[in-house]
């Protein structure tokens, strides 16, 4: 009957509204970022300030150019990052076995295969394992942060001395460690398997492959001469997934069988880009990433180095068939990693903690402590209060001053905050106890910063723009229920 059938056609009204809500609050509440990250290989002898070694930087895809995020754990030799969609870390490797070590060092050689996760949120540092841990147990200078040594090398040989007995012709009475079945030299490159859930390694030994908890395995040799192998990635075109190497001293790409290492047909030849300044050949593939969204390869370029300095390294696009490139910028540093990494933060949310709230706010006024653009929400170029303001209004969509968070400033938000007795005691205060102005204290200069934005009893300022993750959805379910309730009795 025309009722029923009416009933049904709202009923189905409803629950698609219900969908569309939801999905606009999840929209809101999220929003996935894909980054390029970099890591800066090691030029001791430059101004560590202006070019510092084993920094995380990320990396615009539009003209190349970088901004510092985190500094990494400092070991010597080769650095490699790689971005692990499972736990949504960064992996961070870098050092080498003994045999490469200045045989004139104290203690003699000494493994210093390192790694570890970063946390892109908060840039805390996790060691995975080190193979010369702090604190050493002679002579020998150890490397990074403290963790189990890697199951891939001889734990009895990590450390040699002087041998008589040694007939290593090129460095006499110096012994070189045995290597271990699945150790890897250094490797140079990571790129992640999501079919394997782990990462692909280049290393001038081969390919390599090493899980998220530090295990390696070797693959294979891909040719003969491994050992200008550099950058790596999986790149994936219409359903196919290969597997993609490169040169650190010319413009060959390889496809490479991650089954056993073997290369797949002859290399591709790639192109200096038309753009480039540095046009007398390529010169070298330092790095390789494809952006998980668009499907471009992306890849770090190395200049001629008798017309360039180490920090001319471009940041180019690639045709992986033709060998095509085009320039995307300079990035004026010395890069020798690159991974794209997807994230997924709610706008705003500094403690990455997954919801909007007054922590937020205390970690900003340690960015407007440190002069950090990071808390630049209204695009001035300077992290302030008025960034606060504009924080309450776009993130929180309410007032500076609102500590409780029910919406508006009010005078319950005084009870609140004079509720602490911090006014005026010079005491360390964080935003719900008054410190509205971000100098970490609660004092006059916190009633001059809200009266100055506004907004005391105008009440709320409307629907919020991020909602909390259960109450904004069960809101809006409440919301959908009542007018279906509403719609069935006048069905009736």
């Amino acid at each position: 009957s025309w009722p029923h059938l009416k009933g049904t056609m709202m009923r189905t009204t409803l629950t698609m509204m219900l969908m569309l809500m939801v999905s606009l609050a999840i929209n809101t509440t999220t929003q996935a970022q894909v980054r390029l990250l970099g890591i800066t290989g090691l030029q001791g002898d430059a101004d560590q300030e202006a070019f510092p070694d084993a920094a995380l930087f990320e990396i615009s895809i539009e003209d190349g150019s970088a901004e510092k995020l985190y500094d990494l754990t400092f070991i010597p030799d080769t650095h490699a990052i790689g971005f692990n969609p499972e736990d949504g870390l960064v992996y961070h490797t870098g050092g080498s076995e003994s045999w490469t070590d200045d045989p004139s060092r104290e203690g003699g050689f000494g493994d210093h295969q390192y790694m570890e996760t970063v946390n892109l949120e908060t840039g805390e540092l996790t060691p995975i394992f080190n193979a010369n841990p702090p604190e050493s147990p002679d002579d020998f200078p150890s490397f990074g942060l403290a963790a189990p040594l890697p199951s891939f090398i001889a734990p009895g040989n990590v450390r040699l001395i002087d041998d008589p007995d040694c007939e290593d012709e090129a460095v006499p009475g110096i012994c070189p460690r045995e290597r271990g079945e699945d150790e890897y030299h250094g490797l140079r490159g990571l790129t992640w398997s999501n079919e394997e859930k782990l990462f692909y390694g280049s290393d001038e030994l081969g390919i390599f492959k090493l899980t998220p908890s530090g295990e390696a395995t070797f693959v294979g040799q891909p040719i003969e001469d491994a050992r200008d192998s550099k950058g790596i990635t999986f790149y994936e075109k219409d359903g196919v997934t290969s597997l993609l190497l490169g040169n650190k001293k010319n413009g060959n790409l390889w496809t490479i069988d991650p089954e056993n290492g073997d290369q797949v047909d002859d290399p591709v030849e790639l192109e200096v880009p038309p753009e480039s300044e540095f046009d007398l050949g390529f010169d070298g593939v330092l790095a390789l990433a494809q952006h998980p969204e668009t499907g471009v390869l992306y890849g770090i370029r190395r200049t001629d180095p008798e017309v360039s300095s180490a920090f001319e390294r471009e940041l180019i696009t690639i045709d992986p068939v033709t060998g095509e490139t085009h320039l995307v910028g300079n990035t004026g540093l010395h890069f020798a990693s690159l991974t794209f990494a997807t994230s997924t933060r709610v706008p705003g949310d500094y403690n990455g903690n997954g919801v909007i709230d007054s922590g937020d706010l205390d970690v900003h006024a340690q960015y407007i402590a440190a002069g950090d653009l990071a808390g630049d929400v209204n695009g001035d170029g300077a992290t302030n209060v008025d960034d606060r303001a504009a924080w309450a209004e776009q993130y929180q969509n309410s007032w500076l001053g609102d500590s409780n968070f029910d919406g508006e400033f009010s005078s319950g938000d005084f009870v609140m905050v004079f509720g602490t007795a911090k006014y005026e005691t010079g005491e360390a205060a964080t935003y719900a106890e008054g410190d509205w102005n971000g100098d970490m204290k609660f004092d006059s200069g916190d009633f001059v910063a809200v009266f100055t934005t506004g907004g005391y009893e105008e009440g709320q300022r409307g629907v919020a723009a991020v909602p909390e993750p259960t109450t904004g959805l069960a809101s809006l379910a409440a919301l959908v229920l009542f007018i279906g309730n509403v719609v069935r009795k006048r069905i009736r």
